[in-house]
């Protein structure tokens, strides 16, 4: 009796470990994997979608969650129109359908980027003059088109999820379309709500790109000392005095030569280069730094007072 039991049980055994698993095995995956990679090394990337085109897109929750994440909580048809670029009528009726349309724009936001693109750069030139009132002219204005660039801003737009809101034909979306929604976005805040909460928004998502930049890394000035003569006239200091500190290895390949800048006795900064003109360079841009508290040692934190901003609508 118990021989046989123990035969039962071998076999029970010997059935189980032979049954063949539904599951995919690994061995399985890993063939379909490979031939996967071997495709797309073939016929190229998958083409990639908008994400209005999934089946779980609802454009118009979408729309009001942006507002509200943003906080800038606005009439969503107006919102809408920021987003349609120029080239939608190149769009077929069929892919309205699929983003879940019931009807095509009737209108781009060309007017709207045009207005706002002015307005941006109000916006951003107040701040500028706000914040450091001691900066030459010619630094002012290539801050603001750092600011006002296409790159940065376009940048900024996608970090805010605008890629999912435009409607625009040529999908992926290239950086012209998001940085003219984006300009758009600002006029349609300045409408809607208020010139003030225009400004406030792009204090906060486009001057504060500033906080991680280096002003004298933008603006590069090509004759370093006549800029910082203009910032001690605009200080009422004398103006700045070269003097050589020290020359290291001077007749060698790698020479070290280092120049400083007095005003009335008073030492700004210096800098150290191979020639004595660009030590004469770095040696004024350093004081610049220092007169204009730019550094990073000793940078003031980004003022919050939007009430500096005075637009008409």
């Amino acid at each position: 009796m118990l021989k046989s039991q123990n035969h039962i049980c071998k076999f029970y055994a010997r059935s189980c470990y032979s049954y063949k698993s539904p599951f995919p095995t690994l061995h399985y995956n890993r063939k379909r994997l490979q031939r996967i990679k071997q495709e797309q090394f073939v016929e190229g990337p998958p083409a990639s979608w908008p994400r209005s085109f999934f089946p779980n897109w609802n454009s118009v929750a979408e729309l009001r969650a942006f507002a509200f994440r943003i906080g800038e909580p606005m009439n969503i048809g107006f919102l809408r129109n920021a987003f349609v670029d120029r080239s939608f009528k190149r769009i077929p009726s069929e892919e309205y359908r699929i983003r879940k349309l019931k009807v095509a724009p009737e209108s781009d936001n060309s007017d709207l980027f045009w207005r706002g693109q002015n307005r941006l750069r109000e916006i951003v030139s107040s701040f500028l003059m706000h914040e450091y009132p001691s900066l030459p002219k010619n630094a002012l204005v290539a801050v603001s088109n750092y600011l006002l660039s296409e790159k940065v801003l376009s940048k900024i737009g996608r970090k805010l999820g605008l890629d999912d809101l435009i409607i625009a034909a040529d999908y992926p979306y290239n950086d012209s379309v998001v940085h003219r929604s984006f300009c758009a976005l600002v006029e349609t805040i300045a409408v809607n709500r208020s010139s003030h909460h225009a400004a406030q928004f792009v204090d906060d998502f486009v001057c504060s790109e500033l906080i991680t930049e280096d002003i004298f890394m933008i603006w590069k000035p090509p004759n370093a000392e006549e800029e910082l003569n203009s910032v001690l006239l605009h200080k009422n200091m004398a103006t700045a005095e070269p003097r050589n500190m020290y020359g290291a290895s001077t007749c060698s390949v790698l020479p070290a030569i280092s120049i400083c800048f007095f005003s009335d006795k008073n030492f700004l900064g210096s800098g150290t280069a191979e020639s004595i003109e660009e030590a004469k360079n770095e040696a004024a841009i350093n004081s610049m730094k220092f007169l204009l508290n730019s550094n990073w040692e000793s940078k003031k934190p980004v003022s919050a007072n939007f009430d500096r901003v005075e637009i008409k609508d």
